[in-house]
């Protein structure tokens, strides 16, 4: 899908959003090359010969057939944004002039992982596969064309532009994702106790408990009518939890990038 990007007074054509273009960059290190043949796919980073980067700014769900393929054969790290804070541009028709500036009232966390994460749960275990969440500031760049939805009164979304990285939270096994729920969980709890707990809506505490018991962190242990009492699965033996430890979580920050 072509996008448009804002530089200077105009905004040009190009085949990837900014915030694609720029995370490429920055992951773009050393011998690492960029847009590389490997089998039936192309990848946006290959570092060394068995390691690939690949930059994922929209849904997991086509990525599932190229991800089977890579990871017999490389190790694969899926950096994949979230917009803690998006500021929307609004453009002319023109795309020459800003209209006008706000805050989006849409503000993504780390639980927005688990609509994602749930596409390719299959494939979470390899141990070939690490996702790196990062959490942003974008620009949401858009046009008063009227070619645009008509939710958004014609106006089209043009580009997603790249801010700041202001966290980063690495997935290195499928018992790091136990880290989605509070550390001090009850022995027992229910979406909606977890959505009080956690001040967040009910319905992204469900899209979280179904997508953890996908993947064998959580299982229902009863049902008091039609709502399921949930508790955390055993640990998986070697399973080690490294996302969430002080050390671990410092390391990360401090890491720039790096697979």
């Amino acid at each position: 899908m072509n996008e448009r990007r804002g530089t200077g007074k105009e905004i040009g054509l190009m085949n990837e959003s900014s915030i694609h273009a720029e995370l490429k960059k920055r992951y773009l290190k050393g011998s690492a090359r960029s847009e590389q043949q490997v089998g039936d796919y192309v990848v946006d980073i290959l570092a060394g010969r068995k390691r690939v980067v690949e930059i994922q700014t929209s849904g997991f769900s086509k990525l599932k057939r190229k991800l089977r393929a890579l990871l017999e054969t490389h190790k694969v790290r899926i950096v994949y944004p979230l917009a803690v804070e998006k500021q929307l541009v609004v453009y002319d028709a023109h795309c020459r002039k800003v209209v006008y500036r706000r805050k989006s009232p849409l503000r993504q966390s780390i639980l927005d992982i688990a609509r994602e994460a749930a596409q390719i749960s299959a494939l979470l275990a390899s141990p070939n596969l690490e996702l790196e969440v990062l959490l942003t500031r974008e620009e949401d760049v858009r046009a008063q064309d009227g070619a645009g939805s008509w939710r958004r009164k014609g106006v089209s979304i043009i580009d997603r532009r790249l801010v700041e990285i202001v966290d980063r939270k690495v997935f290195r096994d499928v018992e790091d994702f136990r880290t989605l729920l509070p550390e001090k969980c009850p022995r027992e709890f229910t979406n909606r106790q977890l959505a009080e707990t956690m001040g967040v809506p009910v319905e992204k505490v469900q899209l979280v408990t179904y997508f953890l018991k996908k993947i064998g962190i959580v299982k229902v242990a009863r049902r008091e009518g039609n709502t399921h009492v949930m508790r955390f699965a055993k640990r998986r033996p070697g399973g080690r939890s490294r996302v969430g430890r002080r050390s671990g979580g410092q390391r990360a920050k401090r890491s720039a990038v790096g697979v």
